[in-house]
């Protein structure tokens, strides 16, 4: 499902570059270097990038705690599950 919804965001992240190209040919008509559209458009990538992680770990967290109130006690066994900082960060 994950590998799903990467290709989805990378079609619709292609879709939204073939319709930005008068706008990129534009801004370089103006002036704008090579580097200076890369950059743009890689700041925008890493903002929805980031965006979208953070929604993720949040409808993790909330489904999470839904599947955990659905289970009957018998199963859920005597520690409970939460989500801490550790379990976010990547070595």
């Amino acid at each position: 499902m994950f590998l799903i919804a990467c290709v989805n965001i990378a079609n619709l992240l292609l879709a939204r570059s073939k319709g930005r190209t008068r706008e990129l040919a534009i801004r370089t008509a103006l002036g704008a270097s090579r580097g200076r559209v890369v950059r743009q458009l890689l700041t925008e990538s890493i903002v929805l990038a980031m965006a979208g992680g953070a929604l993720g770990v949040l409808i993790a967290s909330w489904a999470t705690q839904v599947a955990l109130q659905a289970l009957p006690e018998v199963l859920r066994g005597p520690r409970k599950s939460g989500w801490t900082g550790a379990c976010c960060c990547l070595r």
